[in-house]
């Protein structure tokens, strides 16, 4: 696979392509099994500057979690957790 060189980097913003973008995740539960979900609601761009150097932006909406379970991911979204309602 070809590797960028800061001589490949055009200057502008590049947007994140959703159609081929995902945000998963993995953690665990009571150290007993995995949980595997994803974020449904976020966005992304990468800023490549005149000196070739490059920033990143990503924006995740917390409220978009999706593990499978509704009772789980209602209990993540409580105040106690990610207080998605702030």
């Amino acid at each position: 696979m070809p590797v960028a060189t800061p001589h490949d980097l055009t200057p502008g913003i590049w947007p994140l392509n959703k159609r081929r973008s995902a945000v998963n995740f993995t953690t665990h539960h009571m150290k007993v099994s995995k949980v595997n979900g994803q974020f449904t609601t976020f966005t992304a761009e990468f800023t490549v500057h005149d000196d070739s150097l490059a920033t990143a932006t990503a924006t995740i909406e917390l409220d978009s979690m999706d593990t499978g379970s509704a009772t789980r991911d209602a209990a993540v979204w409580a105040a106690n957790l990610l207080d998605v309602k702030q």
